[in-house]
């Protein structure tokens, strides 16, 4: 019955392709499961994006900032992730027992283009 549950926890998502201590990808306004830990992550929104485009000159080299939220035993935990380490930013932080990082976030910005973004986090958990 246990697993019944697990699977009709995860079933509303394409695919369950978060597996512990592996690298997976997440598309802005989505959510990803693990089935074996019962828990799904979102990836909300990017907050902001002031990342130096590529082909431009810059001072520094800026950063993203991307909200998610980490849904275990229907318990919402939202968090928020930096594409640098700096005293003020994180890559990477502890929510309700697992270590998530933020690997990279693409698209990079391009200097001059107009077109929206669909955004793509590349993320790691772990215990």
């Amino acid at each position: 019955m246990l697993m019944l549950f697990i699977f009709s926890a995860c079933s509303k998502y394409k695919t369950c392709p978060v597996i512990l201590g592996e690298a997976f990808t997440i598309s802005n306004n989505n959510s990803s499961c693990n089935e074996t830990n019962n828990f799904t992550i979102t990836f909300n929104k990017v907050e902001n994006d002031s990342r130096c485009p590529t082909n431009a000159m810059c001072i520094w080299e800026g950063v993203a900032t991307i909200k998610l939220t980490l849904k275990k035993e229907n318990i919402e935990y939202p968090f928020t992730l930096h594409t640098q380490s700096l005293p003020q930013y994180n890559t990477d932080t502890v929510v309700a027992g697992y270590k998530i990082k933020l690997m990279e976030l693409n698209p990079y910005p391009v200097a001059l283009q107009q077109n929206a973004k669909e955004y793509k986090a590349k993320l790691l958990i772990s215990q």
